[in-house]
């Protein structure tokens, strides 16, 4: 499992209060003083408070990182289910206006599929549910995953509907430009019938946003029933 320290040490950072609190408390209740506290004036009965705060940081520090790091180990071997809409992305070669643009890059776009491909570089298991069109941009992202060792067995492909995708625009000030082409795209067909037919047996954990169940009506009861397999299947 690789480390990854800007996640660990954010996670140091919130939790600090609460670990110093608990493992001050549980040294406490144990009476273990003799083991960590050396600095003591027996005479006034004064602990040295650099001592003790130096000993508790160090002990939710180390309590922290084992827990992290049997976190990973959890999600490579039992596996991340990303649930969402890829869409095509076509990436302006020049600056200015969409509408004067003439050339473009062609790449995969989609929140649940950046967090896939981040969780791939890490060398866990992953694998993505989705529906795509059977066109040139379902074709190309199921070709992105599969270079980037992502599992596409819970990828269905519609030939009524066609992948969403999206332009946008190349600026050196400001956002860039951004205009969709996704409403009734595959994607937002995504069933509860479509949910039946997945097993995620071999998964321990599942990830899915508010982008989902808000493409349409059918998506959302999808999301509902996925929420619900999944938690019924000790999914996390």
């Amino acid at each position: 499992w690789k480390w990854d320290k800007k996640i660990i040490f954010k996670n140091i950072k919130r939790k600090r209060v609460r670990y110093f609190i608990l493992l001050f408390l549980y040294d406490i209740f144990l009476y273990r003083y003799d083991e960590f506290i050396y600095f003591i004036d027996k005479n006034t009965f004064y602990l040295d408070k650099i001592a003790i705060i130096c000993y508790i940081y160090i002990k939710y520090i180390i309590w922290i990182f084992v827990k992290e790091m049997i976190k990973g180990w959890s999600i490579m071997k039992n596996g991340l289910v990303l649930v969402g809409e890829p869409m095509g992305l076509l990436i302006a070669q020049t600056e200015g206006s969409l509408n004067n643009v003439s050339s473009y890059d062609l790449a995969v776009a989609g929140a649940e599929f950046n967090v896939a491909i981040g969780t791939a570089r890490l060398e866990h298991k992953v694998t993505y549910m989705t529906k795509l069109g059977d066109d040139p941009f379902g074709k190309r992202i199921t070709t992105v995953l599969k270079d980037n060792k992502i599992g596409d067995e819970f990828i269905s492909f519609s030939k009524e509907r066609a992948t969403g995708f999206m332009l946008k625009g190349r600026t050196s000030v400001g956002d860039p430009e951004i205009f969709y082409f996704r409403k009734n795209s595959a994607a937002s067909t995504l069933n509860e019938d479509d949910v039946e037919k997945i097993d995620l047996s071999n998964y321990g954990y599942i990830h899915l946003t508010g982008i989902l169940p808000a493409l349409s009506e059918d998506t959302k009861k999808a999301t509902f029933s996925l929420i619900k397999k999944a938690k019924k299947q000790g999914l996390f």
